[in-house]
């Protein structure tokens, strides 16, 4: 357990990303902030691991440039940005339906009317 404490956010990544995230032997890279739900289940790789310590940290990155909202992952931004381009790629596969969705999500909530 670390007792490091930190006025900046961004202080308190670059100590978690330094200090914390590392490789642990036949577990790949295990969370131990304490109380998280994960329990000691390794990521198999690095960057999963950083993403996830975005849930403890409330650390949020990426930046639309339209309306200021944050995100922590920027798949979740690239998604955002559909919301002011209007533009939507996922077409209900369903014959004669021609409803589109912005995010596969919703698409399959859609796809659900159908049975």
């Amino acid at each position: 357990q670390c007792n490091q404490f930190f006025d900046l956010l961004q202080d308190l990544v670059d100590h978690v990303n330094d200090f914390h995230v590392k490789p642990e032997k036949d577990a790949g890279y295990c969370c131990h902030w304490e109380g998280c739900a994960r329990h000691g289940r390794g990521f198999n790789a690095r960057y999963k691991m950083l993403i996830h310590i975005r849930t403890h940290t409330n650390e949020k990155p990426h930046r639309c440039p339209t309306c200021n909202k944050s995100f922590s992952r920027l798949e979740n931004l690239k998604i955002h940005n559909r919301s002011h381009t209007g533009e939507k790629p996922y077409i209900c596969p369903y014959e004669g339906c021609n409803k589109r969705y912005s995010n596969s999500s919703d698409r399959f909530k859609h796809t659900r009317t159908h049975y």
